[in-house]
């Protein structure tokens, strides 16, 4: 049986790469921290979620049209993305 990988306090930013066009990250229920996402379906219904300094990078994203969806697109679509967003 294969070990859970750990990753060291020190590092500043975790690498999320998709390893197929049908990698999905579901964000509801999620607390995500100095994490680049590269290629990969986010999908988000409005549950609670935690996004610190996230960036998505060729992604594509479902979300469910309601208010909490609507804000994070707004966080992150800004001119200024926000750098926090709390869905909680």
């Amino acid at each position: 049986m294969s070990q859970p990988q750990t990753v060291s306090s020190d590092v500043a930013y975790f690498l999320l790469k998709a390893t197929s066009d049908s990698t999905v990250l579901v964000l509801d229920d999620r607390r995500l921290k100095n994490v680049v996402i590269v290629g990969s379906r986010i999908e988000y219904d409005g549950g609670p979620a935690i996004l610190e300094n996230v960036t998505f990078v060729n992604c594509t994203f479902a979300m469910k049209s309601m208010q909490r969806t609507q804000n994070l697109a707004i966080a992150m679509f800004a001119p200024d993305p926000a750098t926090t967003f709390s869905g909680e």
